[in-house]
């Protein structure tokens, strides 16, 4: 995956029969403040934008299934991936986005200098595969720094 502005946090991990990328991104476009443009969606965390990305890569998937997107526990965003599109090997999915949560928690987070919390998980009648994004901030008189992240799927899945 190529960037045009850069990563702050993430990566690319294998979680049952998925390739799932996930990426918190350093947009200058995405400032959340920008008094020429109050009609674009804000960003809670000034110049942060997220991105996910997965792949199926196993043999043709026939259920229903759905992918959902959490931040530090609030469901951000939920869809189907409908029957009759079945699930093929290639198959795939992109969505890059501003950071918005009803509560501000990820802003919140990062003042309180607790972790943002990113789980993406694609279900089917079960869990097919779930992978996890944590990343620790500290404010700093620019706006925030990146102390540590870490990528990993769940554990209990293939």
């Amino acid at each position: 995956m190529r960037f045009e502005t850069p990563a702050l946090a993430g990566g690319t991990v294998r979680s049952g029969d998925f390739l799932i990328s996930l990426w918190l991104i350093c947009d200058p476009r995405d400032a959340s403040d920008d008094p020429d443009f109050p009609w674009q969606e804000r960003t809670e965390v000034r110049y942060m934008s997220f991105l996910y990305n997965w792949e199926y890569l196993g043999p043709p998937l026939d259920q229903e299934a759905k992918e959902s997107l959490t931040f530090n526990g609030e469901i951000i965003d939920t869809h189907r991936i409908a029957p009759e599109r079945n699930l093929a090997r290639g198959s795939s999915s992109t969505s890059y986005r501003s950071i918005n949560t009803k509560e501000q928690i990820v802003a919140r987070a990062i003042a309180a200098g607790e972790p943002v919390d990113i789980i993406l998980t694609i279900s089917g009648s079960e869990t097919l595969a779930e992978v996890h994004l944590r990343a620790l901030f500290e404010e700093t008189p620019d706006g925030y720094r990146l102390l540590s992240a870490t990528i990993q799927k769940n554990t209990e899945l293939p």
